[in-house]
């Protein structure tokens, strides 16, 4: 009896064990089946991603015709439809799970307004198009079963029903004012807000204005001085030929960004080094004109405004030889823009106190001049998004937001 007890025992154990171990293997393909599915998954959602950001990088680009040049007048934008295009064709170079992704250009782009501010994404209507309205780019890359490139397919999970899987990625990437101008400024200008002061006499428009830079404006400005980043090496003016220098070479010149806050170095005094070095690239930008690459004429609301286009720095402290914050004032202009800490500058000439044809607030007594005129338009310049300044655009889009879906997407 006892031996009997014992083999039921035994055999009711291994009867146990088996379905233990049934159990077991069904659990461990069912992990299986979940790490290689998911981390498939996983691989494409990756793939997916990189193909919406590529479409909302190209399709915010686009809004904005972004020329090579630093900064030119922004030419009548924002190109909606082209802008819906460009992010479609960058979307479909794109690859997932070895399959090109198919991407719609009325279902998976939207096209909103990015509020900086707030850090929210309004769509908008197909048919709205301008620049109140539309500064950033949605795109919706996605391997759905409802149509397109279609489902992601399952390997192991199939065996628990589950054949394939929707997957989709989202990106918003949104152009905008200037936070950071990454471009070369000559001089900084002083800003006054007192109606008589130079400054605001500049942003009337008049036919010339000039900026001195005379021995005898060696300690304190009246309107401008060199300028350039503080605590760089370099004073303003070995800065400012080290670029030239660098640009007659052909040379990258590493130019930092910079911003509302960001201290510069201001100084004063004549400089024939560098206004020899502006006089000659005056005049190869005035040999572009009428060519493919003019950038010597802009284009504002009609008229043509000659000169070296470049953004200047504002600062309110006007004691040289100093550093000093740039100012961000606040301000409207004469032609109803919002001055930020940056303002359009056109270079039109340099003038030496001899010149016959200098102006007359240009003589012996007040040293060499820059004649120096206001552009009241929009510009676009190579910097970062985020500002405030409605009349300065950054030409570097930036992806803002990797959750946004058109409705009826989750």
């Amino acid at each position: 009896m006892k031996i009997r007890f014992r083999s039921n025992f035994l055999a009711g154990e291994q009867g146990a064990a088996g379905m233990m171990t049934a159990l077991l293997i069904i659990i461990f393909v069912a992990i299986m089946a979940i790490v290689i599915d998911l981390g498939h998954l996983h691989s494409v959602r990756n793939e997916l991603q990189n193909a919406a950001d590529a479409g909302a990088l190209a399709g915010a680009r686009a809004l904005i015709r972004m020329e090579d040049y630093p900064i030119v007048a922004v030419p009548d934008p924002p190109y909606c439809q082209l802008a819906r295009e460009t992010a479609v064709a960058a979307t479909q170079l794109n690859k997932s799970d070895g399959t090109p992704i198919q991407t719609d250009i009325t279902l998976d782009v939207t096209l909103g307004w990015w509020d900086w501010k707030n850090n929210t994404f309004t769509p908008k209507a197909v048919d709205v198009c301008s620049l109140d309205d539309i500064n950033a780019v949605n795109v919706v890359a996605k391997r759905v079963s409802s149509g397109g490139t279609g489902p992601v397919f399952l390997t192991l999970a199939r065996v628990f029903g589950w054949d394939t899987a929707d997957v989709r990625a989202s990106s918003t990437a949104a152009v905008g004012y200037l936070k950071e101008n990454c471009t070369f400024f000559l001089f900084a200008l002083l800003y006054k807000s007192d109606p008589d002061s130079w400054f605001q006499k500049f942003l009337q428009g008049s036919s010339y204005m000039t900026m001195h830079t005379g021995t005898d404006k060696s300690t304190k400005m009246d309107e401008g001085a060199w300028a350039d980043h503080a605590n760089n090496g370099f004073r303003p003016s070995q800065f400012i030929k080290n670029y030239f220098k660098a640009i007659e070479r052909g040379e990258p010149f590493d130019l930092p960004c910079a911003g509302s806050g960001t201290e510069v170095d201001l100084q004063g005094g004549v400089d024939a080094s560098i206004l020899k070095s502006i006089k000659a690239r005056l005049n190869e930008l005035r040999a572009t004109s009428g060519t493919e690459n003019d950038q010597w004429n802009h284009d504002c609301d009609g008229k043509n405004y000659e000169g070296w286009l470049i953004l200047a720095p504002l600062v309110t402290n006007d004691q040289l030889n100093q550093t000093s914050p740039i100012y961000d004032p606040d301000q409207v202009d004469p032609y109803g823009h919002e001055i930020g800490p940056f303002v359009p500058v056109l270079i039109k000439n340099v003038y030496n106190p001899n010149d016959k044809d200098a102006p007359p607030d240009c003589g012996p007594s007040q040293g060499h001049c820059i004649e120096i005129a206001y552009f009241p338009c929009e510009v676009q310049v190579q910097g970062s998004p985020g500002g405030t300044t409605p009349m300065i655009y950054a030409t570097r889009p930036k992806l803002v937001q990797f959750d946004w879906y058109p409705s009826p997407e989750p």
